[in-house]
């Protein structure tokens, strides 16, 4: 009885130890087939996400057309002429100087006016770049003078208004003005290069040259003699001279010790001429500015040895000041 207890015990045991195997089994199962279930899962949503980007990316008739669009628009700029191309920026150069008319403080028109500068500035920079090698290369001695001019130019305009709050917007005006002009004159560079016929508006054309005045037209306003009321005795003379070739001075300035030329011209304005030599004494530069009132009945004529322009336009820096009228 005992030995048959023992067996039927050995029994249920081993039957007992099956059955945890089998139900191991079962659950290490179930586990693999959950992995298996996630891969494949995970790679069905890949290959349909695959399907769909691929899809995506293959043009539907909208999508061409769209294409076409775009692509019409860039040749459409690129066949842009140059005429078209100055129109716009004389557009965006009309309504800054709207907002220049409208502005209601000095800050303001001095920000938009040189804001006004830029405008013309970049599409300078645009056209010379867009200009043939060649065309460069035989405009580069002359760009340069120009940039000079531009510098000198400014300054004078500057000096108007002697460093007041009007001073730096004159100075951007001034600024704008010469590089409008220099934009039409590449500008008819660049249109012969690509075929194009090219001619200024001749209400642009009109505008351009009573914003850039000559220096000789400077001069005719300052020219004749001039006596000397205050800081000295004298005359100042300023007259025409015969020049009979390129490079020969067309002008004279002289008064008390002081001969100068328009070949020693720094730069000018409207109201003012700047000239410059060496002073002999320092070898420094040495400035000679003429400015002439509104009215054209006075000038004042002031020496300045050797300081930046533009920077300080303290009295401190003056040698020599005198005021003269018209005789």
């Amino acid at each position: 009885m005992r030995k048959k207890l023992f067996i039927t015990g050995l029994a249920l045991a081993l039957c007992l130890s099956a059955c945890g195997k089998t139900k191991g089994n079962e659950e290490k199962k179930t586990e693999i087939k959950t992995t298996v279930t996630e891969k494949e899962t995970v790679e069905k949503e890949t290959a349909e996400t695959l399907a769909t980007e691929s899809q995506s990316t293959v043009p539907t008739s909208e999508d061409e057309s769209t294409a076409t669009d775009s692509e019409d628009l860039k040749e459409e700029k690129a066949e842009s002429t140059i005429k078209e191309e100055l129109a716009e920026i004389e557009k965006k150069d009309a309504e800054i100087g709207e907002v220049i008319k409208n502005s209601t403080t000095q800050s303001d028109i001095n920000k938009n006016s040189e804001k006004r500068f830029t405008l013309w500035d970049d599409e300078l920079n645009s056209i010379w770049n867009r200009l043939s090698d060649a065309d460069r290369e035989a405009l580069m001695s002359e760009e340069n003078r120009w940039i000079r001019q531009v510098d000198g130019n400014s300054k004078a305009a500057y000096l108007e208004y002697l460093s007041g709050s009007m001073a730096s917007g004159n100075a951007s005006a001034r600024k704008r003005n010469m590089t409008r002009k220099r934009v039409y004159e590449l500008a008819a560079y660049l249109a012969k290069g690509k075929g194009e016929s090219f001619e200024i508006p001749e209400e642009i054309k009109t505008e351009i040259e009573n914003e850039n005045p000559s220096l000789d037209e400077i001069f005719k306003d300052f020219e004749g003699e001039w006596s000397i009321t205050k800081n000295g005795e004298g005359d100042v003379v300023i007259k025409s001279l015969d020049a009979s070739s390129e490079g020969e001075a067309k002008w004279s300035v002289s008064y008390k010790n002081i001969e100068l030329t328009d070949l020693n011209v720094y730069g000018f304005s409207k109201n003012n001429i700047i000239l410059t030599d060496t002073d002999r004494t320092h070898g420094a530069p040495s400035y000679c500015w003429i400015h002439i009132d509104i009215d054209g009945s006075n000038i004042r004529v002031c020496s300045y040895d050797g300081f930046d322009l533009i920077r300080d336009n303290s009295d401190s820096y003056i040698k020599d000041s005198i005021t003269a009228e018209r005789k």
